[in-house]
């Protein structure tokens, strides 16, 4: 993944906004932790920058697949710290799995109630989320709660974009400056369509599947019983080699090849 490289005055001033927003914090804090690359720089960040305790939190659900687990853990050793999981079924909240345009929103507000309620346990003051100023640009339901219940983000209050925050990780010798970005499963689900346990299953099948044989899909969406499974062209022919195995991961769907 090409990553551009932006002025080193341009980057340095947002990375010392970035420090001098971890150095006012007064007290342990606590990150929301998904092993992505954004979470992980601003975890070192916090490490590197902040006179208090530091104790990142992941929060461990249906919706992470056990490929997502395996990074968290591996990002986490690569940093040198320890998470703290949490585990939450989300397949047993209502708001959650119904799917409707809110599902971020009350799954954010959901994981970070538990963190915050583990934070004040472990005697955090504060908790912070690796939010970036793209992420503001776009319409993201989940970033209303995170304002709603206090939660810092001082990457985007820094100025910070996806680009400069994979430029800085490599500046910083991270190993996961250049890793793909992942999701959570239930955002390949097409709103109002009900999250089951049945349907992350196959989901994380498919994209085991994928990872397996090398492909590297631009999208998954599930709508009712059709799964469209959208590549670059020149993937095409890869695909069809493999779509009578892909089939049969779950034959009371039917599998969609598109570009």
């Amino acid at each position: 993944m090409p990553v551009s490289e932006p002025g080193d005055s341009v980057l340095a001033e947002k990375l010392g906004k970035l420090r001098r927003c971890i150095e006012k914090l007064d007290s342990p804090v606590g990150i929301g932790f998904s092993g992505g690359v954004d979470s992980a720089f601003l975890l070192s960040a916090l490490l590197k920058w902040s006179r208090y305790p530091v104790i990142p939190f992941c929060v461990i659900s249906p919706f992470i697949s056990s490929y997502q687990k395996g990074l968290m853990e591996k990002t986490a050793q690569h940093i040198g710290i320890e998470p703290a999981y949490i585990y939450w079924n989300a397949l047993d909240d209502e708001a959650v799995c119904s799917n409707n345009a809110l599902r971020c929103y009350f799954c954010k507000k959901r994981m970070y109630t538990l963190m915050l309620q583990a934070g004040k346990r472990k005697g955090a003051g504060y908790l912070i989320d690796g939010t970036h100023a793209d992420d503001i640009s776009s319409h993201r339901p989940g970033l209303r709660a995170l304002e709603e219940m206090g939660v810092l983000i001082p990457m985007a209050d820094a100025g910070l974009r996806k680009h400069e925050i994979r430029y800085a990780s490599r500046k910083w010798g991270l190993t996961f400056w250049n890793r793909k970005s992942e999701s959570c499963m239930a955002t390949r689900i097409e709103r109002n369509n009900r999250i089951s346990i049945e349907i992350l299953n196959i989901i994380e099948k498919l994209e085991d599947f994928l990872r397996l044989k090398r492909i590297n899909p631009k999208r998954i969406r599930i709508i009712n019983k059709s799964i469209y499974i959208f590549v670059e062209t020149y993937e095409n022919e890869c695909m069809k080699m493999y779509f009578e195995e892909i089939e049969r991961i779950d034959e009371r769907f039917t599998f969609f090849l598109k570009n």
